[in-house]
Order: C-alpha cells, then sequence, then structure tokens
C-alpha cells in the first residue's frame, strides 16, 4: 500500500508502474498538505491495547483497552491475531 498526496511527482509513469505492480495507492484529499498518510497496523494496536488491558488496574481504562483491542481484532486475520498475541506474550520492557 502507498498513501500519496497529488503531488506531479507522482505522473502517469509512477502511477501506471504502481497499477502494474498490484500496490494499492491511497490518494490523499487534494489541497490538503497537512495530512501526513500513516498506514494502520493492527497487529501492533492489538499488541499495545493488550499490554495495557494487563497492566490496568483501573477497571474502566482496562474495560476501555479490552474494547479498543477487540476493535483492532476485528479487522485482524487469525493468523495477525496469533501474532499479536505472541508479541505482548513476548513483550519486555526496555
Amino acid at each position: 500500500m502507498l498513501i500519496r498526496d497529488r503531488d506531479g511527482v507522482y505522473g502517469p509513469k509512477v502511477i501506471d508502474t504502481l497499477d502494474f505492480m498490484d500496490i494499492e495507492q491511497i490518494v490523499t484529499a487534494p489541497r490538503s498538505p497537512w495530512q501526513k498518510g500513516v498506514p494502520q497496523d493492527y497487529v501492533l494496536a492489538h499488541l499495545w491495547f493488550s499490554l495495557a488491558a494487563a497492566q490496568s488496574n483501573d477497571p474502566e481504562l482496562k474495560a476501555d483497552a479490552i474494547e479498543n483491542r477487540d476493535l483492532a481484532e476485528s479487522k485482524l486475520t487469525p493468523a495477525e491475531v496469533n501474532e499479536a498475541q505472541r508479541l505482548a506474550r513476548e513483550w519486555k520492557p526496555k
């Protein structure tokens, strides 16, 4: 996936090459230079929400973390969920 703006540097040759390579393009809104493309990584989101839920002593924060973890999980394949759970198990603070 490539997140890009509408800059002229992305001419027809670049766009055709990306299409040929079957690379999905997400184009930011026109005249919006403040938009910075950031890919969403639901595996890492799942990891961090899992850690937050495990570490929280506040019932409300723990419930929020679990809710958000479950939301991230709904966007993952079973293999990705397994990867996120593995990362959470192996995570160690620096």
